[in-house]
C-alpha cells in the first residue's frame, strides 16, 4: 500500500485536514482518496467564518488539482 499526500493545511490554527491517495497493490483494488478531517470541534466567530470555508475549500481544491497533475503524468508514460 501506497499514500500520497495530496494536500495539507488548517482550517484554522490548531484545525488541520489532509488529503491522501491511498493505492492498494492488490490486482483489483481501486485507489482511494482519504480526507482526515478535525477530530474535535472547530468553534470560530462569526466574523471568521468566511476564513475557515476559504481555507478549508483552498485546501480541498489544491488536492484535486494535484490528483489532476498525477493523472496526466500517469497518462504521459
Amino acid at each position: 500500500m501506497s499514500k500520497v499526500m495530496l494536500s495539507e493545511g488548517h482550517v484554522t490554527p490548531d484545525s488541520p485536514i489532509s488529503v491522501q491517495l491511498i493505492k492498494n497493490h492488490h490486482p483489483n483494488a481501486r485507489p482511494i482518496v482519504v480526507i482526515t478531517w478535525p477530530s474535535h470541534v472547530t468553534e470560530v466567530s462569526p466574523v471568521k467564518l468566511g476564513e475557515v470555508i476559504s481555507n478549508a475549500t483552498r485546501i480541498l481544491a489544491n488536492a484535486s488539482t494535484e490528483l489532476a497533475r498525477l493523472d496526466a503524468a500517469k497518462k504521459r508514460q
